[in-house]
């Protein structure tokens, strides 16, 4: 009844009549009673009945007065429309559209604008640029659009509703959309990260689709570049090449890696290091070489260096990384030179800490007491011994390092070694004398204290060679500043105001390295050698920052003043640093200086000697070519050709690309060659052969070091590699031309008279005499006054001469005078090198420049070079010294060359 009362109330009883119409009635009325009691009505009689209905609808259950049979054909059509019709409704976009307005109810913007469901379909086709090398990408009903920044997007939607106008507001502008049917399609750049919305306009109003898009940008990452060598602080060579190793990556590709490098006074100088050829690529590992004197940096310039990495971006513009700043210093020789002085000083101190505990020791008379002194004693003088050996490891490789005599060092430690080691031989052996071990203790202790004074004569001979060096390097920039404000004057730019400030940078450095030498000074050296108050304030500083204040300003005449005071400065600082120099080494003059001296003359003289004997088989040979002359004019013209072809290859050499050994190869090359032109000129084809088969042993060995210089080190564009092309191919010409003019050469052997046959046997015993005194004077380059090598260079570069020597004296007996004539010129020329090797290094030694000629005496005052009337010299060397005193000198080699002449001159 209950369920019957919630189906239909009343009206349900109908679905009974069929069935049962007094149930029917029963049932109505017992609904009638519980829905509308009537006044007086009985409670308890209606619930009884109700339950009396209940209990006999029980009995029949709901199909009995409801079958599905019956009715599904009443409702089946019915529902199945309504069904059909639904879904239909539901698909149509006007009708879905509707429904959505129904949901959410379009909302008004401040500007008037309707913010509404209006847009049907919406699709983006993604184009990436170019350097991603990448496929287009298609995005159907897109609301989340990302992409790199620079990628073009291309939309195309349908709106709702009919309307006129269709654009996109974008994060940074909007963008308009043509029509094409019942469509809008346009195209935009993704460049910021933001919202995209879709506005429409009708004639009556203004639409905002009310969906959501996204655009996501993703920006062009800077590329990253790290400097992984050198480290920052190093110390390089201005000279030889640095080698500059990177690690660089990008996440779209990287284009190019520029080596940033800032001189002194800021100037900024910029080199490619690597560049994509084609494709970028996304990670580097480059290894690249770079010569530093290439980019402006000079010996002793303190300088910063960086890398900077740059990508293809095309779209925004490149990206630029850059690493980290790297402060470097070009060493020079005078760097270098105070970069050893602490580890010297360090050998001093360990050498007066081994004396110092011998003189402490006391005597002891027990064996087994003297050895453990021995022992103990032994740890000190072990530690002195292999401080300077770890010295001279490093000295290897300096390329200063003849400033500090090493010879020297190194026999101080063979000697220490030795007698440590006979004392504790001594000690371990069981029968030696008290009287024995205590001479050799003595013997310790006065070879340590020897030690000790000669290491504190060098020491301090090394900090006087490093002021003066400091003082010429002053000097140098001076000269190059009043070069450079001259050149200011004649044209004011700023290109030219920059560099002489630049240069100014770098003397004040100087001398900020000079003050600092000069305060070691008086540690290490005696008063009455440097006047150390007198060089402290000679007032530099103060002048160069006035001449500073006047560049700046633009005043011509007032720098000019500045720079002459500055040069009256730095000259009485020179002197004063020369003089005391001299002075102090004059009072350390020991054996070992004196035996080198005394061999030096030898040497002198044993080169003038050769030099005399070469020209006697060269005027031999030419007498006896005078007697019958062979060469026809066609010969004559083939030589010509020559000789003009080697004169041509050898001036395609760059020498300015060389270093100085190979610099000097190349002059005395091009000199040989001119002489060899000169001669055939003449007719003198037996000069002619002597010089073309000089030129070529020249050029054989520099061929020989450019090659190995160029599979080390290619050079800038391979010029290092076009050098030794070009020395190979001259020197193949020169060797057809000695060849050829040996031909054409008459022979000798058939021209020659007993009175030539004589005279060339008592060439031949001369030449002997000068190979008995050149072993003499090896003997004597290797066996010092305390039996060590003077010079194991001399040694065997005198060997060296020794076998030319032979070879001269066996060609003389035999009768060739010509071929014993080149093998003498070479004798000479390995001399004459070993004597100028020898000066050198005792001029660095003394420390400043060479006071001395070959025959050791001292130079004094302005040595004046002859002219062509004074020169008593034989016609043929006074011919080549005039011819070559003509020519300029290599730049940087001026004061060099002027000594060379000097010393021939003598």
């Amino acid at each position: 009844a209950a369920r019957a009362r919630q189906l239909g109330g009343l009206g349900a009883t109908r679905l009974l009549v069929p069935q049962s119409h007094k149930l029917a009635s029963s049932l109505r009325s017992a609904l009638e009673l519980s829905q509308s009691p009537q006044p007086g009505q009985s409670e308890s009689l209606t619930r009884a009945h109700l339950r009396s209905v209940n209990e006999r609808m029980q009995a029949h259950p709901p199909a009995t007065f409801l079958p599905w049979t019956g009715q599904r054909t009443k409702f089946a059509l019915p529902l199945l429309c309504a069904a059909l019709c639904a879904g239909l409704l539901a698909f149509h976009p006007t009708i879905q559209h509707g429904f959505e307005s129904l949901r959410q109810p379009a909302r008004v913007d401040a500007d008037g604008t309707l913010i509404a469901s209006v847009v049907e379909h919406f699709e983006a086709r993604l184009l990436f640029p170019s350097y991603l090398e990448r496929s287009p990408l298609e995005l159907a009903d897109a609301t989340r659009i990302e992409a790199p920044a620079g990628t073009t997007v291309e939309v195309t939607l349908r709106p709702r509703i009919p309307v006129t106008d269709v654009s996109l507001r974008l994060p940074d502008g909007s963008t308009r959309l043509s029509r094409h049917g019942d469509s809008f399609a346009g195209r935009f750049v993704m460049r910021q990260s933001g919202l995209l919305h879709v506005r429409m306009r009708d004639a009556t109003a203004s639409y905002q689709d009310r969906k959501s898009r996204s655009l996501i940008t993703h920006a062009d990452r800077v590329p990253i570049i790290e400097v992984t060598e050198p480290y920052d602080g190093a110390t390089v060579d201005a000279d030889r090449a640095l080698a500059v190793s990177f690690r660089a990556q990008d996440d779209e590709g990287l284009q190019n890696v520029d080596l940033v490098v800032r001189l002194v006074g800021g100037m900024e100088i910029r080199n490619r290091l690597w560049s994509a050829d084609s494709e970028a690529t996304t990670t580097l590992d480059g290894n690249e070489q770079v010569q530093p004197v290439r980019l402006g940096i000079r010996p002793g310039d303190a300088f910063s260096m960086w890398l900077e990495a740059k990508d293809n971006d095309l779209v925004s513009g490149p990206n630029v990384g850059r690493s980290q700043m790297l402060s470097l210093v070009a060493r020079s020789d005078t760097q270098q030179l105070s970069a050893h002085l602490p580890a010297l000083k360090e050998v001093l101190d360990l050498g007066i800490n081994a004396l110092a505990d011998r003189l402490e020791a006391g005597e002891e008379i027990d064996d087994r007491a003297v050895r453990n002194r021995v022992t103990r004693l032994s740890t000190s003088a072990r530690a002195f011994v292999d401080a300077i050996k770890n010295f001279l490891d490093k000295m290897d490789d300096a390329a200063n390092g003849s400033a500090i005599d090493v010879k020297q060092l190194g026999a101080m430690s063979e000697r220490v070694a030795h007698k440590q080691k006979l004392e504790l031989v001594a000690a371990r052996r069981v029968g030696i004398s008290t009287t024995k071990r205590q001479q050799l203790h003595s013997e310790l202790v006065e070879e340590l204290e020897g030690d000790v004074l000669l290491l504190s004569d060098l020491l301090s001979q090394a900090h006087i060679r490093e002021a003066q060096a400091l003082s010429a390097e002053l000097e140098e920039l001076r000269q190059r500043m009043q070069q450079l404000l001259t050149d200011l004057s004649m044209a004011n730019s700023e290109q030219a105001k920059q560099e002489l400030l630049a240069e100014l940078a770098r003397a004040e450095s100087r001398l900020r390295e000079l003050m600092r030498s000069m305060s070691q000074l008086a540690a290490h050296v005696p008063s009455e050698f440097v006047n150390e108050e007198a060089l402290e304030h000679s007032g530099a500083g103060d002048t160069m920052q006035q001449l500073r204040k006047a560049i700046e300003q633009g005043d011509m005449e007032a720098a000019a003043a500045r720079l002459e005071q500055l040069e009256q400065q730095l000259a009485s600082l020179s002197q004063s640093l020369s003089e005391g120099g001299l002075r102090f080494r004059e009072s350390r003059f020991g054996p070992r200086d004196k035996a080198m001296m005394e061999a030096q003359e030898k040497l002198a003289m044993l080169h003038q000697e050769q030099e005399r004997l070469a020209q006697q088989s060269a005027q031999r040979t030419r007498q006896i070519m005078a007697r019958n002359p062979a060469t026809t004019p066609e010969n004559v013209a083939e030589l010509n050709r020559l000789a003009e072809r080697a004169q041509r290859e050898v001036s395609q050499i760059d020498p300015s690309k060389m270093g100085p050994s190979e610099r000097e190869s190349f002059e005395h090359s091009r000199q040989r060659v001119q002489d060899t032109r000169d001669a055939l000129r003449t007719g003198d084809l037996s000069e002619a052969a002597r010089m073309a088969a000089a030129g070529h042993r020249v050029l054989d060995h520099m061929a020989h070091d450019l090659s190995v210089d160029a599979q080390m080190f290619p050079g800038h564009e391979g010029r290092t590699a076009q050098n030794a092309r070009a020395a190979e191919a001259a020197r193949r010409t020169m060797e057809r031309l000695s060849d050829a003019v040996d031909q054409a050469l008459p022979r000798l052997s058939d021209q020659l008279t007993s009175d030539d046959l004589n005279q060339m046997q008592s060439q031949a015993q001369a030449q002997g005499r000068a190979k008995d005194a050149a072993r003499d004077l090896q003997e004597q380059f290797e066996h010092g006054p305390d039996g060590l090598p003077l010079s194991p260079e001399a040694s065997q570069a005198l060997q060296d001469a020794q076998k030319a020597m032979e070879q001269a004296k066996d060609r003389l007996h035999r009768g060739d005078p010509k071929n014993a004539s080149l093998s003498q010129e070479e004798a000479a020329e390995q001399l004459q090198r070993l004597s100028q090797r020898l000066a050198e290094q005792q001029a660095m030694r003394q420390g400043g420049k060479s006071t001395q000629g070959s025959s050791g005496e001292q130079l004094a005052g302005k040595v004046d070079i002859p002219d062509d009337k004074d020169f008593k010299a034989p016609q043929e060397l006074r011919r080549r010294l005039l011819d070559a005193m003509r020519e300029a000198s290599p730049s940087g080699y001026e004061s060099a060359v002027q000594r060379y002449y000097k010393e021939l001159l003598r």
